[in-house]
């Protein structure tokens, strides 16, 4: 439902199990709450989306899971919501890889509550709050910092830039010099990007919803609230 100015918003109001989600592809803009907010979905699939602020209102954030289980968020793009990037409330074995979240007004990843979080192979630069935030400082795997423990592999927390094609106009293509080309991890079941593209067009697989190419396909899909 959407009462509440989600753009996406996946919740009964009894958190009954909704398994196997899959939200892909989506440019997602301007939400007046949280972009997508999916609430006891396990083993959902969150991947190839563009989501950019500002939010109409409120602290809306990127993606919110609560009380989710083995969900994979990937390849995704977030720029510019007020919240954080992405948000991990109570659930386990969230996998967080390949996502591009900057210049958002709280963390790029915040991991408030719930066990075995996994990031690996994010670009997180320019957030309010900072890059990640395990609020605890124990839920990652084997009651590891999900944000610096032994899991926490790859990730570009130090400055890097994205450079996208252009902020102003929307467009969240990769730049050449990018910092987020060929910097992913290969992820067998995710073999296109955004555009239709295939993965990976160079090296190894790029961050973000976009793989780099030096003439990027036409976006065929805009989805808009």
């Amino acid at each position: 439902g959407n009462a509440a100015n989600y753009c996406f918003h996946i919740y009964d109001g009894a958190y009954t199990r909704k398994n196997a989600w899959i939200i892909r592809n989506s440019t997602l803009k301007n939400c007046k709450n949280h972009a997508i907010a999916c609430y006891a979905c396990d083993d959902a699939i969150i991947e190839n989306n563009v989501i950019h602020g500002p939010n109409g209102g409120g602290s809306g954030s990127g993606i919110v899971l609560g009380f989710s289980n083995r969900t994979q968020i990937r390849n995704n793009t977030i720029n510019g919501v007020q919240g954080a990037g992405i948000y991990i409330t109570p659930g386990s074995d969230t996998v967080v890889r390949n996502n591009i979240l900057t210049n958002n007004g709280g963390e790029g990843i915040l991991v408030e509550s719930g066990g075995n979080t996994t990031i690996q192979n994010n670009l997180s630069n320019g957030n309010g709050s900072g890059a990640c935030r395990d609020a605890v400082g124990n839920l990652g795997p084997s009651g590891t910092n999900a944000c610096t423990g032994s899991s926490a592999t790859n990730n570009l927390f130090g400055g890097q830039e994205p450079l996208f094609v252009s902020i102003p106009a929307r467009d969240f293509h990769l730049q050449f010099g990018s910092s987020a080309i060929d910097s992913g991890q290969t992820i067998g079941a995710l073999t296109t990007d955004k555009d239709g593209a295939a993965r990976p067009q160079g090296a190894a697989y790029d961050m973000g919803a976009y793989e780099f190419a030096s003439t990027p396909p036409v976006n065929a899909l805009l989805y808009h609230w």
